[in-house]
């Protein structure tokens, strides 16, 4: 049996506001087959109010990530881009 299981930091740089930023909401996908994406299973359920979040990858998948930020007025960002990446078996 191959347990092909880690941890990845996704990060990304902080951003300012007049009125502070409360926190980040950070969604999270996966697909078997970089098509059909659904939620990861460790993605957030709610804001977090640091830069960076790790998660738990599997080989074989492939990930995607965006973020957001909210003031301290509770106005939202638009997302960021998605970031794509895959962990494969080497």
């Amino acid at each position: 049996t191959l347990a092909c299981v880690s941890n990845v930091t996704l990060s990304w740089g902080a951003v300012s506001d007049p009125s502070g930023i409360s926190a980040y909401k950070l969604q999270v996908e996966r697909s078997y087959d970089n098509k059909s994406w659904s939620p990861h299973p460790s993605s957030p359920q709610a804001g977090t109010t640091t830069n960076s979040f790790s998660i738990s990858v599997e080989c074989g998948w492939y990930y995607r990530w965006r973020v957001l930020a909210i003031d301290g007025k509770g106005n939202q960002s638009p997302y960021s881009d998605w970031v794509t990446f895959a962990v494969t078996l080497t």
